[in-house]
């Protein structure tokens, strides 16, 4: 079944953004690995938007709307589903341990409480790494998933390239799913992303993406490609200040 396969299902719940939990330090660090939110000693408010379809039994818009200071956030999602709507609320703290290594943790309240814990760390001048457990309390009808990434700086501040693996663990199967993918920076804060992830029951994803950063904010398009036709479009739309 499509829809239960290890990458469409934790795809179709996440913001946009490079899918590598090794990567982020805006108000989406949240939901990707709540360590980021204390990497960046930036202010971010934000707004995203993502589309996900199949057909007209499976459909979802979700709308996320995320703030976060230096260590701490807070976010709430809305998802619209064909048959319901569900809100989670979120907290997230993170304390800065150095500037180089943090840990972070996130409750979530969706008519139950659940919770994800991160770590993240800065590995010399080219290399990030990135860890997460998702959903970490036990619940008969919730997916978890462990998920870790390495980022490599090739080129810092202009190219760079992520590994990553995501394992679900969960009533369903236990599965694992690897890929990677880049993000180049390119001049006049135009950037590019482009992945491809694959999982152990042959389904595959491919992501491409799009973002303007201008002077305190930031415009991000997101589009993901599924080997079974499921399909993702997504926006983002932040603020900062320092």
């Amino acid at each position: 079944d499509p829809v239960l396969s290890t990458l469409t299902y934790r795809d179709a719940f996440l913001p946009p953004g490079t899918p590598s939990v090794a990567l982020h330090a805006d108000e989406t660090a949240m939901f990707w690995n709540p360590a980021g939110i204390a990497m960046s000693g930036v202010y971010y408010l934000g707004y995203a938007w993502k589309g996900t379809y199949y057909d007209d039994d499976i459909q979802i818009q979700s709308h996320y709307a995320l703030t976060k200071a230096r260590g701490f956030g807070v976010g709430v999602m809305r998802d619209d589903f064909s048959k319901g709507v569900k809100t989670t609320t979120l907290f997230s703290i993170a304390p800065p341990i150095t500037d180089k290594f943090t840990v972070g943790w996130t409750g979530k309240w969706k008519g139950g409480f659940n919770f994800d814990v991160g770590l993240m760390a800065i590995l010399g001048r080219h290399l990030s790494f990135g860890f997460v457990g998702r959903n970490v309390r036990y619940k008969p009808n919730v997916r978890r998933y462990w998920e870790s990434g390495i980022a490599l700086h090739a080129v810092p501040g202009r190219l760079t390239c992520h590994f990553d693996v995501i394992v679900e663990d969960s009533p369903w199967r236990t599965e694992t799913a690897l890929g990677g993918g880049f993000n180049l920076n390119l001049e006049q804060g135009v950037s590019i992303t482009a992945s491809y992830f694959t999982d152990g029951e042959g389904h595959g994803i491919t992501r491409a993406g799009l973002r303007l950063s201008m002077p305190g904010n930031t415009v991000e398009g997101e589009y993901t490609q599924y080997t079974n036709d499921f399909q993702t479009l997504g926006v983002r739309l932040a603020s900062r200040n320092p």
